[in-house]
């Protein structure tokens, strides 16, 4: 078995409980198959570490099942009924199950060539367990259901009249030793590449069967990492559609020649829908709850580390980094009041941009709002057209945390989800990109003078015509981050709350930069504060005891001091001309 010479986390594809996993790595990645230790009894394997899914008469249960992929499980029938019935079990899909079985495990398929256990009288108070599999052969996903029909002892169920559900009797048989050739003969469990898991009291071991070299990106940006429930999409001239996460890079991103990675989470109602849709798929507008841009981990040259003003604006170089690697010799810490303490912070030395770091998590790259945050407050959502979200800058920090909820991502998905509203230092990597050789470079963006605030620079698709609003020049980019509102972002000064109506003491470190002073001096490398200041005629105020709360960007009537590199301040206090200010959402996937 080839051994990867670097691992990143996995990312997992869910059969409810039992999961079929897929491991990725730079340049490789893995298809993990289930496999368990099986005994046999009579010609019926009884498979002792396996998942059992309890079916009351007449109950349902749905899988997702990978391609490629096999999942083996108990079905276990419980008749609750007030006498003896007669049962079957059945499944149904929508989608095609060419390559595809479904059937009962059993010691040798050629011997017992129909199921003997999927239909069949049960006495009432019974229970019994009958070891299904759903082999996917094909090379795309699947959604089976798998469920129990009854009915009074002799009598004959036809599916999809008289009341029964639509699908299908399993009759079909599976060798057990199929279940396991699949992937537990092929590896040593013992192997360093092999994860164990307990699920439901089971240890699960998951090892890898399949080993296929993924075209990347040779900028050396990282592949995205999506949260489950996270859409990959790509533009193909008129729609966004999905894209392929484990194809060629440039099918999605390509940060070589200005295309950033983008991916939307979608309504819970069609998030399974668009889960296993196939590649290519267009997904409307209507379906789209938010819209993500992948900013990859990088490092990058240090212009200014003196914090000099009156520089000139400058293409920033950037080098991506693999994986959550940190190559720049610049390190920096910082005290409880926000000083910054720098080792080799010499002008020419690379600094690892410091929004990598998420408390004490390295990341490989992170999630940013495409657009500015727009909805509710009960359902916030980031979408082009419409007027941006405006309120305090707590109401803000709460809303922005509801990203990771459920209504936007799977269980799985929201538990390996940090959301948080955007900081400082996070703002400065997004405008470090847009300055370097994978944005616009020494483009200034254009404002996005809409005077309704509407995202995008106006309604409906008017961003698909104003890619100059967004950091690379075009419709993957980044937009609003000249113009539209003013954006509060997590920069505080000295954990003054002002007139936020938060206790900065209790938000965690990981989510907001404190400053220590009232002047440039105090900046911190990478936030785009010192090093920037005045770039483009930008504005450049700096917070205080009186004005503690740092806003970004601009507005649409600033005129030339709107900008990216623009810094403002304001109490929040709705009477120092910052009433009505919006924010932007950053997320960090931690698979």
């Amino acid at each position: 078995m080839k051994k990867l010479k670097k691992r990143i986390p996995l990312k997992y594809i869910y059969v409810l409980s039992a999961i079929i996993a897929i491991l990725l790595s730079v340049g490789l990645y893995y298809t993990y198959a289930m496999f368990t230790a099986n005994v046999s009894s009579g010609n019926v394997v009884n498979m002792d570490t396996t998942l059992k899914y309890n079916f009351d008469i007449s109950g349902t249960q749905s899988f997702h099942i990978g391609k490629n992929s096999i999942a083996s499980f108990y079905a276990t029938i419980n008749n609750t009924s007030n006498g003896s019935i007669y049962y079957e079990i059945y499944y149904s899909s929508s989608n095609d199950l060419t390559n595809v079985i479904i059937g009962e495990v059993v010691e040798d398929k050629t011997v017992t060539t129909t199921a003997i256990n999927t239909s069949g009288n049960i006495d009432t108070g019974v229970s019994k367990d009958v070891p299904l599999v759903i082999a996917n052969n094909s090379n795309n996903d699947i959604d089976i259901i798998i469920g129990v029909a009854s009915g009074y002892v002799g009598n004959k169920i036809t599916y999809g009249s008289n009341g029964y559900p639509k699908g299908t009797n399993i009759t079909s048989t599976y060798n057990s030793s199929d279940i396991t050739n699949s992937c537990a003969s092929k590896i040593d469990t013992s192997g360093t590449d092999c994860t164990k898991k307990i699920v439901n009291g089971h240890l699960i071991t998951y090892c890898p069967v399949e080993d296929v070299e993924l075209q990347e990106d040779p900028s050396g940006a990282n592949r995205p990492v999506l949260a489950e429930g996270m859409i990959p999409i790509t533009y193909d001239g008129t729609n966004w559609v999905k894209a392929d996460e484990y194809g060629a890079y440039n099918n999605w991103y390509d940060y070589g020649n200005q295309k950033w990675a983008n991916a939307v989470m979608v309504t819970s109602t069609k998030r399974d829908t668009y889960m296993n849709a196939n590649i290519g798929t267009t997904i409307p507008e209507n379906d789209i709850l938010a819209y993500f841009v992948w900013i990859p981990r990088y490092k990058y040259k240090l212009f200014n580390a003196t914090y000099k003003s009156g520089t000139s604006a400058q293409v920033i170089d950037v080098v991506f980094e693999n994986g959550t690697s940190t190559t720049g010799t610049v390190t920096c810490t910082y005290n409880t009041n926000g000083a910054e303490t720098c080792q080799n912070k010499v002008n020419g030395n690379y600094y690892t941009h410091p929004a990598f770091t998420l408390g004490d998590t390295e990341l490989s790259g992170i999630w940013v709002g495409k657009f500015e945050t727009t909805g509710s407050t009960g359902t916030p959502t980031i979408k082009p057209g419409i007027a941006s979200l405006r309120a305090s800058v707590s109401s803000l920090y709460n809303i922005i945390q509801t990203f990771k909820a459920n209504t936007y991502l799977t269980i799985t998905g929201a538990q390996q989800t940090d959301s948080h509203m955007m900081k400082n230092i996070e703002w400065g990597v997004v405008a470090y990109m847009k300055q370097s050789q994978y944005g616009l470079g020494m483009v200034d963006i254009t404002i996005n003078s809409n005077s309704s605030s509407k995202t995008g620079g106006g309604s409906g698709e008017t961003y698909k015509a104003k890619t100059n609003q967004s950091t690379t020049g075009n419709i993957t980019g980044v937009y609003d981050m000249s113009g539209g509102t003013y954006e509060f972002v997590m920069g505080n000064y000295n954990k003054t709350a002002g007139s936020s109506g938060l206790t900065v003491s209790n938000i965690p470190a990981k989510h907001i930069d404190i400053y220590s002073g009232t002047s440039t001096s105090a900046s911190h490398l990478g936030d785009a504060l010192g090093e920037t200041q005045g770039w483009y005629e930008d504005a450049t105020d700096f917070v205080s005891s009186s004005l503690p709360w740092f806003v970004r960007g601009g507005r649409y009537d600033d005129g030339v001091n709107t900008g990216v590199f623009n810094f403002n301040f304001t109490n929040y206090n709705g009477g120092d001309g910052f009433g009505f200010v919006s924010s932007r959402a950053c997320l960090a996937v931690i698979p």
